[in-house]
């Protein structure tokens, strides 16, 4: 019997992260995922292949966090997946929400994050933790 969990994707509209991890949910043969799928267009094409469809405000609207608590608290999802980068971002700024409501986020640290966002911070960090080193041929 395959174990239960319920996760919401956020960002499902189509040809983008959402999209790709609602196929990988479905591929698993070990767990029976219940998909609850977020997108701010009424009209997505990622609601036909989720089991819980709700349209969101976009990422940056003031209640777009309050919206997501409240969806993960009415089907009791156990996991909540960003599927766009607005929304990994600020869903990252408000960890602490999420995790105050039993909320599990498989994602990295805020620094982390903003670190890969800026190309130039990253350079900096590979460079400073000799992952890469630049010579400069005369």
């Amino acid at each position: 019997m395959k174990h239960k969990v319920t996760v919401l994707v956020t960002g499902i509209g189509g040809g983008g992260l959402g999209e790709q991890l609602i196929k990988a949910f479905r591929l698993s043969d070990k767990v029976n995922y219940t998909i609850v799928g977020t997108d701010a267009v009424v009209i997505s094409k990622g609601f036909a292949d989720v089991d819980i469809s709700a349209v969101v405000p976009f990422a940056n609207a003031p209640k777009y966090i309050d919206v997501l608590i409240e969806l993960c608290k009415r089907f009791q999802v156990q996991a909540l997946f960003p599927g766009s980068e607005p929304e990994l971002k600020v869903i990252s700024e408000n960890r602490e929400q999420f995790e105050q409501n039993g909320i599990f986020l498989p994602i990295n640290p805020k620094n982390v994050i903003d670190t890969c966002f800026d190309k130039a911070k990253t350079i900096d960090f590979l460079k400073n933790n000799e992952f890469i080193i630049l010579s400069h041929k005369k």
